[in-house]
Parts: C-alpha cells; structure tokens; sequence
C-alpha cells in the first residue's frame, strides 16, 4: 500500500505557482480568502471539544477551533483546503 506522492506534490505545487509562493511560510489564511473561502472560528462545547475544523464546501466555509495553537489552525487550514482541492493520497491495494 503506497501513497501517490508524486501527484500530491505536483497539486501543492501547482497551487504554490498559482499564489507565487516559492519559499516557506505560506499564509494559507492568504491563500483560502483569495479562494473565496471564510474562515469562521468556533467555540467548541461537550460535542465538538475533539474536532479542531471542518469544511463545509457548499457555504464555501472552513471552522476552526479556536482553542486550538495557532500551529494547529494552520495544519488544519492546511488539511481542509486540501480537501476542497481535491488533494488526497490515493492509496493502491
């Protein structure tokens, strides 16, 4: 089982070339509002005190925890404009 890297790198860089980034860091808060996409930050309570975000694609929204470090906003930006892109590690069985 292996996962299909080189069509991830070229999506993520495709996606650097199109925002003319070259060289860390990348403002991924930057890159989701230039896609359209608002970033809406969440209070967690008993129900959502283990999620740290979620896209909803048809509102063209991403949630974020705000309890969550800075650090971990940004992973999860980075997770869930992954999925709105499409990038996903095919797996081959």
């Amino acid at each position: 089982m292996s996962a299909d890297w080189d069509n991830v790198k070229a999506k993520a860089n495709s996606i650097r070339k199109q925002y003319g980034v070259n060289d860390p860091p990348v403002n991924l808060f930057e890159i989701a509002t230039s896609e359209g996409i608002q970033i809406v930050y969440f209070e967690p309570d008993e129900t959502t005190k283990d999620i740290s975000g979620l896209l909803k694609k048809e509102e063209k929204k991403v949630y974020l925890n705000v309890r969550d470090s800075a650090a971990r906003q940004n992973f999860t930006l980075a997770h869930e404009l992954a999925h709105k892109k499409q990038i996903t590690l095919q797996q081959n069985y």
